[in-house]
């Protein structure tokens, strides 16, 4: 596997396990009225792609076996949950979080198998925090570009977000 398929490959695992920690934000946004549910699905979608995309990589570069499957359960769990809360409001406790919880097992696998560091903690502490970064800059481009496209005003979750970020 290539440097550019590798890093691509950390940086969608960590994209695919950070960006549900915005849905329950969102939802409530959804809820109060802003928003349609399209917003959130549109989110879901992207959460899906990205997960989609580490396993086939996975699959077209044969990087190991175990990490195969590991990656196929993953997005098993990406799909269920994103088909369980498709049409539903998401509650505090979601299933979301089963999907973080898989996905870290999955990104700190393959920063072991594919980068093969060790020790593994600052190569694991790195990569949450620049993938942490990524996922907050865009959600924060779908939202504004989501904001400018359906023309009903500015979310207070734009200045949220953008404080985290910052």
């Amino acid at each position: 596997m290539s440097t550019f398929t590798t890093s691509l490959n950390l940086i969608l695992i960590g994209f695919a396990m950070l960006y549900p920690l915005f849905f329950t934000a969102v939802d409530k946004v959804v809820n109060s009225g802003n928003v349609t549910r399209q917003f959130l699905q549109l989110n879901y979608i992207l959460h899906l792609i990205a997960g989609s995309i580490v396993v086939l990589l996975f699959w077209i570069y044969s990087v190991n076996y175990p990490l195969q499957l590991s990656g196929l359960v993953y997005l098993i769990v990406i799909v269920v949950v994103v088909l369980y809360y498709w049409k539903s409001p998401i509650p505090r406790w979601n299933l979301f979080s089963a999907s973080i919880v898989f996905g870290f097992i999955v990104y700190v696998r393959a920063i072991r198998e594919i980068v093969q560091l060790t020790p593994l903690w600052p190569g694991v502490t790195i990569g949450l925090l620049s993938t942490g970064i990524i996922t907050i800059s865009i959600f924060l481009f779908v939202l504004t570009m989501w904001n400018k496209i359906k023309r009903n005003g500015s979310f207070s979750l734009i200045s949220s977000i953008l404080k985290t970020l910052i």
